[in-house]
C-alpha cells in the first residue's frame, strides 16, 4: 500500500495503529467487519491444561497483527508476564507444521487457521478463546494521496462493497 502497488487493503484495528506510527501517511475510510475468531491453541501433551500452564512456554505469533496484541492481552488478564513466555514470530500458514513438529507449544491466529492447528494435533489440541469478548474490527485503508486525488474511486469502493453486501 505504502510503495504504491496497491491503492487499498484490508487491515485490523491492531495492524492499521501499530503501521500508522511509522507509515503517517496511512487512512483509513471504512470498517467492514467486527470479529471474535482468535484463539490460542495449545498442545495438552506440552503440560497445558489451563491458560496459566503457558508460562515458560514457546507461542507462535504473527508479530504487528491482532494475535500479537490479544495475546499479550491475554497474559495480562491470566496473570502471566509477557516475559514468561517465548514469542515465535510465524506466520498464519506456518502454525499447524509448527505445532506439529514441536517448534511451538502454542499459538494465537484466527480463523481458518485455529481450525486447521486444531486438525493438525489433534487429540492434544487445547482451545482458549483469546479475545474475552473484545472484537477486533476489519478496516479499509488507503494512503493520504490516494484519499485525495482520487476520493471518487472509494466512493465507488464503498459502494461496490455496499452492493456485495446486499447480494450476499
Amino acid at each position: 500500500l505504502v510503495a504504491g502497488t496497491v491503492d487499498i487493503a484490508g487491515a485490523t484495528d491492531y495492524a492499521f495503529t501499530t503501521y500508522l506510527a511509522t507509515e503517517p501517511s496511512l487512512r483509513t475510510f471504512a470498517s467492514t467487519a467486527k470479529s471474535d475468531v482468535i484463539s490460542i491453541v495449545a498442545r495438552k501433551d506440552r503440560g497445558i491444561a489451563v491458560p496459566r500452564d503457558l508460562a515458560g512456554k514457546k507461542i507462535g505469533c504473527t508479530q504487528k497483527q491482532a494475535g500479537e496484541f490479544f495475546l499479550a492481552r491475554y497474559l495480562v488478564l491470566n496473570g502471566i508476564n509477557t516475559s514468561a513466555i517465548t514469542v515465535i514470530n510465524l506466520q498464519p500458514a506456518e502454525m499447524s507444521g509448527a505445532m506439529a513438529n514441536g517448534t511451538v507449544d502454542a499459538v494465537i491466529t484466527w480463523e481458518p487457521y485455529v481450525t486447521n492447528v486444531k486438525n493438525q494435533v489433534a487429540q492434544n489440541a487445547i482451545v482458549f478463546p483469546a479475545q474475552e469478548g473484545q472484537r477486533f474490527y476489519w478496516l479499509m485503508v488507503c494512503t493520504d494521496t490516494t484519499a485525495t486525488r482520487r476520493p471518487e474511486m472509494i466512493r465507488n469502493f464503498i459502494a461496490a462493497l455496499v452492493d456485495a453486501e446486499f447480494y450476499a
